[in-house]
């Protein structure tokens, strides 16, 4: 099962709000990520539970 992308948009209201909604459905998505790094992007979800997994945000380290 494939899962459709969402896009949220704050603060575009109107008829702003809709050109700008419209604009994003019509972007094609880049390869920028791979051309650079030399490997595919990864997905949000996952570089936030192996990042918070590593312990880096844990609240012990603020001061």
């Amino acid at each position: 099962m494939q899962r459709e992308a969402s896009t949220l948009v704050l603060g575009g209201t109107g008829k702003t709000g809709r050109r700008l909604v419209q604009r994003l459905m019509a972007a094609e998505v880049g390869d920028g990520v791979q051309q650079v790094l030399g490997r595919p992007a990864r997905d949000f979800t996952a570089y936030a539970r192996d990042t918070a997994a590593t312990g880096i945000w844990s609240r012990e380290d603020v001061a």
